[in-house]
């Protein structure tokens, strides 16, 4: 069986502070040019965070519908990550975008009751755990069991003290799964374990001038359930500077983003809110400066573009 996986899609109407592209206009072609590539499989999976948030457009979710009745004639078998839904709560799901794609047909949602396909003698047993669900427990483990989650799972940290976990232990601590899929961290990975896999594509599209975001080539990967071969399928991508605002070095946002971490793990488990953090940081580091308003909001949006790559939600 051909297993086609999508990683984060982040699908949204808003563009990035340093995109200076169509950035609509480029979604769309990098998601279209990933359906083609999956067209062929068997099943296509595709690990959380599908929409960037759960207020996108209503167009946004005309096109994506449109385009997977276009390339497809099963649907994507998905979870759904803390950005398809409203305050990281499971229970507005159904006020989701991800649901209008559901009742639409092109989506289904796995969950901890298994999903099966059968193909040429094969039965593979799908199970799903999305944003902050538990990881089921299959009843066989001789049995060909997948497992897609939407978690922080990643093989190398993202910033000092990250709380990783790495995917070798992910898959020693799941032993039920012969196969793993996972989102949330957006950087594209693949390991085996006594003859069991973990892959993570990585996330469709480049939003910030990280280092890790300008190095990223995102992918769609194949993986063939019988030989366990994993294929990676790269997209096309415009070099950075065809796509970002690279005028700015990111070193002083870099500072003030490492200083807005350490004051959130410092005040951990205090009834004070990310604003207030947020604006001691910068009255400290920006307000000082001879600085407009807009450059201001310009580097909030920034900072907390550089917090969802580094795994703060």
């Amino acid at each position: 069986m051909l297993l086609g996986v999508l990683g984060d899609l982040h699908l949204t109407n808003h563009r990035p502070v340093r995109r200076i592209d169509d950035y609509w206009q480029t979604q769309i072609e990098k998601f279209e040019q990933s359906l083609q590539i999956v067209k062929k499989c068997d099943v296509v999976i595709q690990v959380g965070d599908f929409f960037d948030s759960p207020y996108v457009a209503n167009r946004v979710k005309a096109t994506i519908i449109e385009l997977i009745k276009k390339h497809l004639t099963n649907p994507i078998y998905c979870i759904f990550g803390q950005h398809d839904i409203s305050g990281h709560s499971e229970l507005t799901f159904n006020n989701s975008p991800l649901a209008v794609l559901q009742a639409a047909g092109v989506v289904e949602l796995l969950g901890s009751t298994v999903t099966l396909f059968p193909h040429d003698g094969e039965i593979l047993h799908a199970f799903g755990a999305s944003f902050g669900q538990p990881i089921p427990e299959p009843e066989d483990q001789a049995e060909l069991n997948l497992l897609v989650t939407h978690q922080m799972i990643g093989d190398r940290p993202l910033y000092p003290g990250q709380e990783l976990q790495a995917p070798k232990q992910f898959l020693i601590d799941n032993p039920g799964f012969q196969f793993i899929f996972c989102g949330d961290y957006h950087y594209r990975f693949q390991q085996t374990y006594q003859k069991r896999l973990i892959v993570n594509p990585g996330a469709l599209v480049r939003k910030s001038i990280s280092e890790w975001d300008l190095a990223h080539q995102p992918a769609v990967m194949l993986v063939d359930t019988k030989t366990r071969a994993v294929s990676e399928h790269l997209l096309n991508v415009c070099p950075a500077n065809k796509v970002f605002d690279l005028s700015r070095s990111e070193e002083k946002d870099t500072e003030i983003l490492l200083q807005f971490i350490e004051a959130l793990q410092a005040r951990e488990g205090t009834a004070i809110s990310w604003k207030e953090v947020l604006q001691d940081v910068l009255q400290k580091q920006v307000l000082q400066d001879p600085t407009t308003r807009t450059s201001i909001r310009k580097l909030v949006d920034e900072v907390f573009d550089q917090l969802e790559v580094q795994g703060w939600k």
